[in-house]
Protein backbone atom coordinates (compact mmCIF):
# COMPACT_ATOMS: atom_id res chain seq x y z
CA UNK A 1 0.00 0.00 0.00
CA UNK A 2 1.28 3.18 -0.63
CA UNK A 3 1.09 6.26 2.02
CA UNK A 4 0.18 9.68 1.60
CA UNK A 5 3.27 11.72 3.32
CA UNK A 6 2.60 15.17 5.42
CA UNK A 7 5.28 16.86 6.68
CA UNK A 8 4.07 19.61 9.40
CA UNK A 9 7.10 22.04 10.24
CA UNK A 10 7.65 25.06 11.26
CA UNK A 11 8.29 28.61 9.50
CA UNK A 12 12.12 28.11 7.68
CA UNK A 13 12.51 31.98 8.32
CA UNK A 14 13.03 30.70 12.27
CA UNK A 15 14.30 28.03 14.41
CA UNK A 16 11.34 25.32 13.19
CA UNK A 17 9.90 22.07 14.18
CA UNK A 18 9.17 19.77 11.83
CA UNK A 19 6.65 16.93 12.08
CA UNK A 20 6.30 13.94 9.54
CA UNK A 21 2.97 12.02 9.20
CA UNK A 22 2.74 9.62 6.88
CA UNK A 23 -1.65 8.60 6.40
CA UNK A 24 -2.18 5.19 4.18
CA UNK A 25 -5.53 4.41 2.61
CA UNK A 26 -6.53 5.09 -0.70
CA UNK A 27 -3.62 4.42 -3.10
CA UNK A 28 -2.92 0.47 -3.30
CA UNK A 29 -0.43 -1.14 -5.54
CA UNK A 30 -3.18 -4.19 -6.26
CA UNK A 31 -6.49 -5.78 -5.54
CA UNK A 32 -9.92 -4.26 -6.94
CA UNK A 33 -10.07 -0.82 -4.92
CA UNK A 34 -7.61 2.49 -5.29
CA UNK A 35 -4.85 3.23 -7.96
CA UNK A 36 -1.76 1.14 -8.89
CA UNK A 37 1.36 2.54 -7.72
CA UNK A 38 3.03 5.01 -10.37
CA UNK A 39 -0.62 5.52 -12.22
CA UNK A 40 -0.56 9.05 -14.07
CA UNK A 41 -3.61 9.49 -12.86
CA UNK A 42 -2.73 9.47 -9.35
CA UNK A 43 -1.88 13.01 -8.82
CA UNK A 44 -5.40 14.27 -10.23
CA UNK A 45 -7.22 12.06 -7.44
CA UNK A 46 -5.12 12.87 -5.18
CA UNK A 47 -6.03 16.62 -5.75
CA UNK A 48 -9.42 16.04 -5.75
CA UNK A 49 -9.63 13.89 -2.81
CA UNK A 50 -7.77 16.28 -0.40
CA UNK A 51 -9.21 19.13 -2.03
CA UNK A 52 -10.64 19.76 1.58
CA UNK A 53 -7.18 19.50 3.28
CA UNK A 54 -5.85 22.11 1.35
CA UNK A 55 -9.11 24.75 1.89
CA UNK A 56 -8.66 23.96 5.68
CA UNK A 57 -4.89 24.70 5.50
CA UNK A 58 -5.16 27.70 3.32
CA UNK A 59 -8.08 29.22 5.86
CA UNK A 60 -5.08 28.73 8.52
CA UNK A 61 -2.42 30.36 6.69
CA UNK A 62 -4.84 33.69 6.04
CA UNK A 63 -6.59 33.52 9.48
CA UNK A 64 -2.82 33.39 11.00
CA UNK A 65 -1.09 35.84 9.52
CA UNK A 66 -0.22 38.95 11.69
CA UNK A 67 0.31 41.74 8.59
CA UNK A 68 3.11 40.80 6.87
CA UNK A 69 4.26 37.79 8.90
CA UNK A 70 3.49 34.60 8.09
CA UNK A 71 2.54 31.97 11.07
CA UNK A 72 1.70 28.79 8.66
CA UNK A 73 2.70 27.82 5.38
CA UNK A 74 2.07 24.74 3.36
CA UNK A 75 2.75 23.07 0.19
CA UNK A 76 1.65 20.22 -0.92
CA UNK A 77 2.26 18.18 -4.48
CA UNK A 78 0.41 14.90 -5.25
CA UNK A 79 -0.02 13.29 -1.85
CA UNK A 80 3.26 14.51 -0.30
CA UNK A 81 1.99 17.58 1.85
CA UNK A 82 4.33 20.32 3.74
CA UNK A 83 3.51 22.64 6.03
CA UNK A 84 5.58 25.22 8.12
CA UNK A 85 4.65 26.92 11.28
CA UNK A 86 6.77 30.13 13.24
CA UNK A 87 8.22 28.71 15.88
CA UNK A 88 8.08 32.50 18.08
CA UNK A 89 6.58 32.18 21.34
CA UNK A 90 3.68 33.97 20.50
CA UNK A 91 2.73 31.59 17.35
CA UNK A 92 4.29 28.14 18.18
CA UNK A 93 0.81 27.33 19.71
CA UNK A 94 -0.24 26.41 16.16
CA UNK A 95 1.57 23.68 15.70
CA UNK A 96 -0.59 21.96 17.81
CA UNK A 97 -3.79 23.61 16.46
CA UNK A 98 -2.57 22.47 12.58
CA UNK A 99 -1.68 19.39 13.72
CA UNK A 100 -5.22 18.51 15.39
CA UNK A 101 -7.35 19.80 12.46
CA UNK A 102 -5.21 18.44 9.54
CA UNK A 103 -5.86 14.62 11.40
CA UNK A 104 -9.35 15.57 12.21
CA UNK A 105 -9.74 16.18 8.25
CA UNK A 106 -7.56 13.26 7.42
CA UNK A 107 -9.53 11.38 10.16
CA UNK A 108 -12.79 12.10 8.35
CA UNK A 109 -11.57 11.29 5.10
CA UNK A 110 -10.72 7.98 6.39
CA UNK A 111 -7.17 8.28 5.54
CA UNK A 112 -4.86 6.16 8.64
CA UNK A 113 -1.68 7.98 10.14
CA UNK A 114 1.12 5.64 10.09
CA UNK A 115 2.15 6.61 13.39
CA UNK A 116 5.40 4.90 13.50
CA UNK A 117 6.94 7.19 10.54
CA UNK A 118 5.55 10.24 12.31
CA UNK A 119 8.29 12.49 14.56
CA UNK A 120 8.59 16.18 15.34
CA UNK A 121 11.83 17.50 14.97
CA UNK A 122 13.15 21.11 15.89
CA UNK A 123 14.52 22.56 12.28
CA UNK A 124 17.70 24.14 13.32
CA UNK A 125 21.58 23.95 11.92
CA UNK A 126 22.22 20.04 11.88
CA UNK A 127 18.47 19.28 11.32
CA UNK A 128 17.47 17.78 8.24
CA UNK A 129 14.20 16.25 6.32
CA UNK A 130 13.14 14.93 2.98
CA UNK A 131 10.80 15.82 0.58
CA UNK A 132 10.34 15.00 -2.96
CA UNK A 133 13.09 13.29 -3.48
CA UNK A 134 15.15 16.33 -1.70
CA UNK A 135 17.31 16.30 1.40
CA UNK A 136 16.79 19.52 3.15
CA UNK A 137 19.28 20.75 5.55
CA UNK A 138 19.67 23.52 7.95
CA UNK A 139 23.65 25.09 8.33
CA UNK A 140 25.00 27.91 9.70
CA UNK A 141 24.69 31.23 7.67
CA UNK A 142 28.21 32.23 6.78
CA UNK A 143 27.74 36.32 6.56
CA UNK A 144 25.15 36.34 9.20
CA UNK A 145 25.81 34.66 12.33
CA UNK A 146 23.03 33.36 14.52
CA UNK A 147 21.20 32.31 11.12
CA UNK A 148 20.39 29.18 9.29
CA UNK A 149 20.61 28.49 5.56
CA UNK A 150 18.72 25.84 4.22
CA UNK A 151 20.53 23.78 1.50
CA UNK A 152 18.73 21.60 -0.39
CA UNK A 153 20.29 18.48 -2.66
CA UNK A 154 18.98 14.80 -3.66
CA UNK A 155 18.60 12.29 -1.52
CA UNK A 156 21.04 9.44 -1.82
CA UNK A 157 19.22 7.36 -2.43
CA UNK A 158 17.99 8.97 -5.24
CA UNK A 159 21.24 8.81 -7.36
CA UNK A 160 22.06 5.26 -5.90
CA UNK A 161 19.03 3.81 -7.32
CA UNK A 162 19.54 5.85 -10.85
CA UNK A 163 22.95 4.05 -11.33
CA UNK A 164 21.94 0.93 -10.52
CA UNK A 165 19.18 1.29 -12.79
CA UNK A 166 21.34 2.61 -15.71
CA UNK A 167 24.13 -0.15 -15.08
CA UNK A 168 20.76 -2.92 -15.32
CA UNK A 169 20.53 -1.30 -18.48
CA UNK A 170 23.93 -1.70 -19.89
CA UNK A 171 24.58 -5.54 -18.68
CA UNK A 172 21.55 -6.31 -20.45
CA UNK A 173 22.59 -4.55 -23.47
CA UNK A 174 26.17 -5.91 -24.66
CA UNK A 175 24.91 -7.14 -28.01
CA UNK A 176 23.26 -3.40 -28.50
CA UNK A 177 25.78 -0.53 -30.58
CA UNK A 178 26.56 1.69 -27.63
CA UNK A 179 25.40 4.65 -29.68
CA UNK A 180 21.79 3.05 -29.59
CA UNK A 181 22.08 2.01 -26.08
CA UNK A 182 23.69 5.60 -25.26
CA UNK A 183 20.54 7.29 -27.14
CA UNK A 184 18.15 5.07 -26.98
CA UNK A 185 18.06 3.89 -23.10
CA UNK A 186 20.70 6.12 -21.00
CA UNK A 187 19.89 9.52 -22.14
CA UNK A 188 16.23 9.36 -21.60
CA UNK A 189 16.41 8.26 -17.92
CA UNK A 190 19.70 10.64 -17.23
CA UNK A 191 18.08 13.58 -18.86
CA UNK A 192 15.19 13.08 -16.64
CA UNK A 193 17.07 12.65 -13.62
CA UNK A 194 19.30 15.78 -13.99
CA UNK A 195 16.22 17.97 -14.71
CA UNK A 196 14.56 17.12 -11.40
CA UNK A 197 17.23 17.17 -9.34
CA UNK A 198 19.56 20.56 -10.98
CA UNK A 199 17.49 22.67 -8.29
CA UNK A 200 19.09 23.95 -5.22
CA UNK A 201 22.82 23.48 -4.27
CA UNK A 202 23.19 19.87 -6.11
CA UNK A 203 26.21 20.72 -7.99
CA UNK A 204 28.76 17.58 -6.12
CA UNK A 205 25.40 15.45 -6.50
CA UNK A 206 25.20 16.16 -10.77
CA UNK A 207 29.22 15.54 -11.04
CA UNK A 208 29.14 12.78 -9.59
CA UNK A 209 26.34 11.72 -11.69
CA UNK A 210 28.05 12.69 -14.86
CA UNK A 211 31.79 11.08 -14.04
CA UNK A 212 29.71 7.96 -12.94
CA UNK A 213 28.05 8.32 -16.60
CA UNK A 214 31.43 8.67 -18.07
CA UNK A 215 32.83 5.63 -16.37
CA UNK A 216 29.95 3.14 -16.94
CA UNK A 217 30.11 3.63 -20.81
CA UNK A 218 33.97 3.80 -21.06
CA UNK A 219 33.22 0.24 -19.44
CA UNK A 220 30.69 -0.79 -21.65
CA UNK A 221 32.39 0.12 -24.66
CA UNK A 222 35.07 -2.01 -23.51
CA UNK A 223 33.29 -4.56 -22.93
CA UNK A 224 31.63 -4.43 -26.43
CA UNK A 225 34.45 -4.21 -28.08
CA UNK A 226 37.88 -5.07 -26.42
CA UNK A 227 41.58 -3.86 -27.22
CA UNK A 228 41.75 -7.71 -28.18
CA UNK A 229 39.34 -6.74 -30.78
CA UNK A 230 40.20 -3.62 -32.33
CA UNK A 231 38.74 -1.77 -29.45
CA UNK A 232 39.97 0.21 -26.40
CA UNK A 233 40.93 -0.05 -22.97
CA UNK A 234 37.64 1.54 -20.56
CA UNK A 235 40.42 4.46 -19.80
CA UNK A 236 41.38 5.33 -23.82
CA UNK A 237 37.96 6.18 -24.74
CA UNK A 238 38.04 9.95 -25.99
CA UNK A 239 35.21 12.71 -25.08
CA UNK A 240 35.04 13.23 -28.55
CA UNK A 241 33.91 9.56 -29.08
CA UNK A 242 32.10 9.73 -25.85
CA UNK A 243 29.88 13.19 -26.20
CA UNK A 244 30.39 13.62 -29.92
CA UNK A 245 30.19 9.52 -31.75
CA UNK A 246 27.76 8.51 -29.25
CA UNK A 247 26.06 11.57 -28.20
CA UNK A 248 25.98 10.66 -23.95
CA UNK A 249 24.34 12.98 -22.05
CA UNK A 250 25.96 15.81 -21.18
CA UNK A 251 24.43 19.02 -19.81
CA UNK A 252 24.78 18.87 -16.32
CA UNK A 253 24.86 22.97 -14.80
CA UNK A 254 22.72 23.78 -11.68
CA UNK A 255 19.82 25.51 -12.28
CA UNK A 256 21.05 27.35 -9.00
CA UNK A 257 18.41 28.86 -6.50
CA UNK A 258 19.79 31.25 -3.72
CA UNK A 259 19.82 29.57 -0.20
CA UNK A 260 16.86 30.80 1.96
CA UNK A 261 18.48 31.94 4.97
CA UNK A 262 16.40 31.48 8.43
CA UNK A 263 16.52 33.60 11.28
Amino acid sequence: MNTLSIIIHFNPFEDAFFCLISCGKFLKTSGNIGLPQGSVIGPLWSNLYLNEVDKMLEKAQKVSNKGKYERIRYTRFADDLIVQVSDQTHAKHWQVMVEKRLRQELDRLDVVVNEEKSKVIKFKIGASFEFLGYTFRGTANRTKPGRITVLSHPQKTKRSNLLKEVQAVLDKSLSTPVKEVVQKYINPRVRGWVNYFRWGNSGYDLNYVKWQMDMKIRRFASRQTPKSRGGNSWTKWSATEIYGTWGLYSDYRVSWCAARPVS
